[in-house]
């Protein structure tokens, strides 16, 4: 009843999605990335400033915060 016309080129629509799909799930991997660097180095950081506080021979060493 259906007769193809031969034609082995996929459809400019079914190309369209799924190049969309590919730069989507890119792009949401490479934001999950970027989100976690971000938060890995907030919280180094934190840590770093807690040990700091809990030792007062290190933050006398150091001496009072700069004032900007």
């Amino acid at each position: 009843v259906f007769k193809s016309s031969g034609s082995k080129m996929p459809s400019p629509l079914g190309k369209l999605a799924f190049l969309s799909s590919v730069l989507a799930g890119g792009s949401g991997a490479r934001v999950y990335y970027l989100i976690r660097q971000a938060f890995s180095g907030a919280s180094y950081y934190q840590l770093a400033l807690e040990q700091l506080h809990s030792c007062p021979e290190a933050s006398a060493a150091l001496g009072p915060p700069l004032s900007v």
